[in-house]
């Protein structure tokens, strides 16, 4: 008896592990593909692993920018549709309480008379002790920003690199 439950229970887990693992290749593969500028790269911590910070550019959005869902309110789930810009880097162009288009989802911090501020699941970007180094410099140095993996319900996964208008794909995926 005992042995069939745990058994059971390993199996349940490895289930999920996997479940994991593919939902994250199919998002990844089967994901809109867009590109999203950054606005700069805190320091790696190198108590959690060598991770560069990431803030985008679409986590200020001036208000008179977009067009908003006046429901909104600070903590709630919010869905920003985006555009490409002549640049190549993707643009925010609706702020929702839903998902729809081409959209990922974030969580609206605060909202005042002229700006939304918005966090994304995406600030982390992981990479070896010496190309972390390396993407604070370049940030510094040139426009640096992030190639992203959409679903049709807003999640995200990151998928690769944009550096000067050159895609990278992430060479771990």
């Amino acid at each position: 008896m005992k042995a069939t439950a745990l058994i059971a229970a390993a199996l349940l887990q490895t289930a999920l592990a996997l479940w994991g693992m593919a939902d994250q290749i199919l998002l990844r593969t089967k994901g809109t593909l867009v590109a999203l500028e950054t606005t700069m790269i805190d320091p790696r911590d190198l108590l959690r692993g060598h991770y560069t910070v990431i803030r985008l550019a679409i986590s200020e959005i001036p208000r008179e920018s977009v067009t908003a869902d006046p429901t909104l309110r600070s903590g709630d789930p919010v869905w920003v549709t985006l555009r490409e810009g002549p640049d190549g880097f993707w643009q925010p162009e609706t702020l929702s309480a839903r998902p729809g288009g081409t959209a990922i989802e974030g969580t609206l911090l605060y909202s005042d008379a002229t700006q939304f501020s918005l966090e994304f699941p995406i600030q982390r970007y992981y990479a070896p002790e010496i190309r972390a180094k390396a993407l604070e410099t370049l940030r510094q140095e040139s426009r640096l920003g992030l190639l992203v993996a959409l679903s049709p319900e807003g999640r995200a996964a990151i998928t690769g690199l944009v550096i000067d208008g050159q895609r990278l794909p992430d060479p771990m995926f």
